[in-house]
């Protein structure tokens, strides 16, 4: 699947058939490498909306933009009068635009006077009032909101996945002391209005050590920022925090480099492979074995994980060659 970059000379029935095939396969490694070939497009179009031309790609509006691409793949059809890129074009901005209203953030453009010049074609784009993406927009939108809120406390992406608790033991600790915190005016007041975070009187409360309950901050603090909040979506995805089962997905909440992070229905932070067709707000699907080797664990003790896995099995093969030709002779 090849298509010309530029924008004016795309080969619009060769993308039609792309598309065409997509919808009826379901075919989840075409729609990557599709979005692949057009993260371009979707680059430019987020840089010329936010006029921020730097670091693009693991901003929550790249992944907006992304989640209206997937919904123009979904809606779009010939009879609009509307090329593809067009469409999607128009749709990444109203999408954007939408955002930008939710989220009451700096805006550097007119919104009136975006409505008012593209208020003609906005109607031409048919799409249902609540269709299958609503849930994944609302998503996204609450999760924005929950890194604003952790922001106070210096608590990063990262440090969710780094210091999330490692086994039941240590998860179930540390829920009982945001359990406490919610429950208690005094330690919410501490958290939510002073912004400060208590580890002695939690000590002294739940008798849980000092330690566990500084390392483990992040991931108090964020249950009880969600728990404590209006962001309804996200607080009814997780749901099952001490349950022992494990449901195998999870929400993506950040994107990396070369990788994303995902909040599970069991309140887990985990890494998983980045993929074009990745936005923030998503429920994604993971594999089994991988699972169970990131489970609670950053993502570069994974990678030097599966280095050393690599290098001892090569060693292990080369020993054998070694030996075998020893005999032989």
């Amino acid at each position: 699947m090849s298509f010309k970059k530029n924008k004016d000379t795309f080969n619009e029935s060769s993308i039609i058939s792309t598309i065409n095939e997509i919808k009826s396969s379901n075919d989840s490694l075409l729609m990557d490498n599709f979005i692949s070939e057009f993260t371009p497009f979707i680059k430019k179009e987020v840089i010329k909306f936010t006029k921020k031309p730097f670091e693009i790609e693991n901003t929550f509006e790249f992944s907006v933009a992304v989640l209206a691409f997937k919904e123009a793949i979904d809606y779009y059809s010939e009879n609009q009068h509307l090329s593809f890129l067009d469409f999607s074009s128009l749709l990444i901005r109203k999408r954007l635009l939408d955002y930008v209203k939710f989220s009451n953030g700096k805006k550097t453009f007119s919104i009136s006077n975006f409505k008012k010049k593209h208020l003609h074609l906005i109607e031409q784009l048919h799409l249902p009032e609540q269709n299958k993406y609503h849930k994944e927009y609302t998503m996204l939108y609450e999760i924005s909101i929950f890194k604003k809120m952790l922001k106070p406390f210096k608590i990063s992406d990262e440090n969710l996945l780094k210091y999330s608790p490692r086994n039941d033991i240590i998860k179930h600790k540390c829920f009982k002391v945001a359990e406490e915190i919610l429950k208690n005016n005094d330690l919410l007041e501490d958290i939510l209005t002073k912004k400060i975070y208590p580890v002695s009187k939690l000590q002294k409360i739940t008798q849980v050590k000092k330690r566990d309950i500084r390392y483990h901050k992040g991931f108090i603090v964020s249950a009880v920022l969600i728990f404590s909040s209006k962001l309804d979506t996200l607080k009814g995805y997780i749901n099952n925090f001490l349950d022992e089962k494990f449901e195998k997905t999870g929400v993506l909440i950040a994107m990396k480099e070369n990788y994303g992070i995902v909040v599970t229905k069991e309140f887990l932070f985990l890494s998983i492979p980045k993929k074009p067709s990745m936005a923030i707000g998503q429920t994604l699907e993971f594999k089994s074995f991988y699972l169970s080797i990131i489970k609670g664990v950053s993502h570069d003790i994974v990678i030097k994980v599966l280095i050393i896995i690599a290098i001892l099995s090569m060693s292990a093969a080369f020993l054998f060659s070694f030996l075998a030709q020893l005999f032989l002779v």
